[in-house]
């Protein structure tokens, strides 16, 4: 896969679960108000790197779910790079 194709996969990953994670509900993670844009593009950020901080983190089935997605996507993107 060429870099560019690359980093636009990625980009477009990213962007995507950053607004998956900002319309889930604010029973999905751990604290106790609705994401703001800046925390769902955070949060989508740290779990694409896997870094995984822990200052938020998905609690609901559903959200568990997508963060999982998103993480395999990811992987799956550095297998075929």
């Amino acid at each position: 896969m060429r870099t560019t194709t690359f980093v636009a996969w990625n980009f477009l990953v990213l962007c995507v679960f950053t607004i998956v994670y900002y319309n889930m509900n604010q029973a999905a993670f751990n604290i106790k108000k609705k994401l703001s844009f800046f925390e769902a593009a955070y949060f989508s950020i740290i779990s694409h790197t896997t870094l995984g901080y822990g200052d938020i983190y998905p609690v609901s089935i559903m959200s568990r779910l997508f963060v999982i997605i998103h993480v395999l996507l990811v992987f799956f993107l550095l297998l075929i790079k």
